[in-house]
């Protein structure tokens, strides 16, 4: 069963599920409609409100990618880690070579996409402020 269906069946909006989950409604309505993924704690959040099973809601390959996968490390922290792939053209593949990255400051991919992700959380946050 898709999330919106289950939005239906518990009489409930889009809307009153983001505020419950603690995301803007515009972030609630690209979950809703499969153009991205919520975290694993808006998951089991959206599943504890929906009283259902995540397996209501995605598909197998979804969950892997929602739930990560949990690495060991040395400092035996909570984080979760992500395998993601992404089909980029030739001309963005360059510019992610290393040599191309160390010329902008970054010593390593990871800690590129550690800035894009703190990038990526300030905009969150903003578009949350705005559309409450």
């Amino acid at each position: 069963m898709l999330l919106k269906e289950m939005l239906a069946k518990n009489n409930m909006q889009q809307k009153e599920l983001a505020d419950i989950v603690g995301i803007s409604p515009q972030q609630m309505s690209k979950l809703a409609n499969y153009k991205c993924l919520p975290t694993p704690a808006q998951a089991n959040t959206i599943c504890e409100t929906l009283q259902c099973n995540i397996l209501d809601i995605y598909n197998k390959n979804e969950i892997d990618l929602i739930l990560g996968t949990r690495k060991a490390s040395r400092n035996q922290d909570d984080n979760l880690y992500y395998r993601l792939s992404v089909r980029l053209n030739k001309s963005s593949c360059n510019c992610l070579k290393l040599a191309n990255l160390n010329k902008v400051g970054y010593k390593t991919i990871k800690s590129w996409v550690i800035d894009c992700m703190k990038e990526l959380e300030i905009k969150q946050k903003g578009e949350q402020t705005h559309g409450a």
